[in-house]
């Protein structure tokens, strides 16, 4: 995502970049049409302010979940970037990223 924006930034082009995780980070969990709701929303914010170009990471599940996200958007016009690695990659990955939960000796 970085990348993007840096490219963007060096075009002096008004842009956002948001991770949707952050969007779904509650307790209890968002359903996909509060979590599309809480994007349109902040997508709005950020055209408002001109800042028409959005950048937005999330993992797509599935079609249904990609018209959502981009009904919630509401683009112009778009590209979908689609990132794959083996399992195992994807393991390491998780494992490194995320701490042990405090939780899991108490199971």
């Amino acid at each position: 995502m970085i990348v993007g924006a840096d490219a963007l930034s060096d075009a002096e082009v008004p842009h956002a970049a948001l991770e949707v995780e952050a969007l779904r980070c509650t307790h209890p969990p968002l359903s996909l049409e509060e979590e599309m709701r809480q994007l349109r929303l902040v997508c709005g914010l950020f055209r408002d302010s001109g800042h028409r170009v959005p950048i937005i990471a999330r993992t797509i599940e599935d079609d249904a979940e990609m018209a959502a996200v981009l009904r919630a958007i509401d683009p112009d016009s778009y590209l979908v970037v689609r990132l794959e690695a083996h399992p195992a990659t994807l393991a390491a990955r998780i494992l490194a990223r995320e701490p042990a939960s405090p939780r899991a000796d108490r199971a």
